[in-house]
This record gives C-alpha cells, sequence and structure tokens, in this order.
C-alpha cells in the first residue's frame, strides 16, 4: 500500500486522486492519510532523483524502490543518530565508559537495526523516533520547567502526523498521561 502511495503520486497532476488500498483512480481517499507528507516528500525525491529521465528521456532510471529505501534509510539513520546522542550528551554521566558504550548500543545496534532500514519507505518507522523525543522533550521541560520547550511538542506531534497516521492518537495519549503525571 505505501509503496503504491509513493509510486501513484510521481508524475501526476494532482496527487492523492486513488484509493490507496486498490488503487483505483477517482476512488474515495481515507481522511486519516491527508496528512501524510512524509510519502509525498518519498515521490517528490523519487522524481527528483530521476529527473533526466522523465525531462530528457534518458535511459538512465532508478527504480522507486531503491530510492525509497536509500534515501529514507538514510535520512532516517541521520535523524536517529542526531536525537540519540542529543539524549545521551543530555545526562552528561560521569563514567564515560558507559556512556559510550550506550552510544555505540544506539549508534550501532538499535540504529542500524535491519527493520529500520529495509523499511525505511514506511512512515511508521519514524513514529518510535518520534515518540522518543517527545518523551525526551516532555522529561526536559518537566524536570527544568522551561516553558520554550512546550512549543516543541507541536512541531514534533506535527512531523509525527506526517509521517504517521496513528501518531495522533499516540501521542495524545503519551500527552495526556506525561502531562497528568507532571501535575
Amino acid at each position: 500500500m505505501y509503496l503504491n502511495y509513493i509510486s501513484q503520486n510521481i508524475n501526476n497532476k494532482h496527487i492523492n486522486l486513488f484509493n490507496l488500498y486498490t488503487g483505483l483512480v477517482g476512488a474515495e481517499w481515507d481522511s486519516l492519510y491527508l496528512y501524510q507528507g512524509y510519502y509525498h516528500f518519498t515521490s517528490f525525491l523519487c522524481w527528483l532523483i530521476n529527473i533526466p529521465h522523465y525531462l530528457f528521456n534518458s535511459t538512465g532510471y532508478v527504480e522507486n524502490i531503491a530510492i525509497s529505501t536509500w534515501s529514507m534509510g538514510m535520512l532516517y539513520n541521520i535523524l536517529s543518530s542526531m536525537v540519540f546522542i542529543s539524549i545521551i550528551k543530555y545526562f552528561k554521566w560521569e563514567n564515560k565508559v558507559i556512556e559510550y558504550s550506550v552510544l555505540i548500543f544506539t549508534l550501532f545496534f538499535s540504529n542500524f537495526y535491519y527493520l529500520r532500514i529495509a523499511f525505511s519507505f514506511y512512515g511508521n518507522m519514524f513514529r518510535t523516533l518520534l515518540i522518543t523525543l517527545l518523551i525526551f522533550l516532555i522529561y526536559q521541560w518537566a524536570k527544568e520547567e522551561k516553558d520554550q520547550l512546550k512549543y516543541l511538542f507541536v512541531l514534533v506531534v506535527a512531523a509525527g502526523l506526517a509521517c504517521s497516521s496513528s501518531f495522533l492518537f499516540i501521542s495524545f495519549t503519551v500527552l495526556f498521561n506525561c502531562l497528568f503525571i507532571h501535575q
């Protein structure tokens, strides 16, 4: 379904004019997916990499699955590495051996997990990363009592909605529970 979502929006005059499950053109579109720009971004990236083929009819063409997997996998690795490094540096551990061990584990084991690379075209892969970032921001906000941090919640929730429709329900549950505990 998601690879179809990416592929059918390439070179279309109007995006999202098909049913996500069946591929029928002109069928009713599911409203839960209206805010997911992640797949449109991937479609644009596929088009951009193959622009010589589309505009100049060159013989060089890169398959959409290769572009989706490699480019979104690299994007996931870069963003998750930044999040993991920020979280680990925030805690300022006195024992550097433990700090570096956790850093190496997160960067090389959990970050390069096969599922995260091979299925990076699937927007839900970013859901866990953004939930982690949201929980970390809530922790920082509660610990340091900086009101500026609560405005970042909106950005993280918006980014999560762009990747996964179920992020809306998950993020509201996390926010409600964390804010309830904070009170």
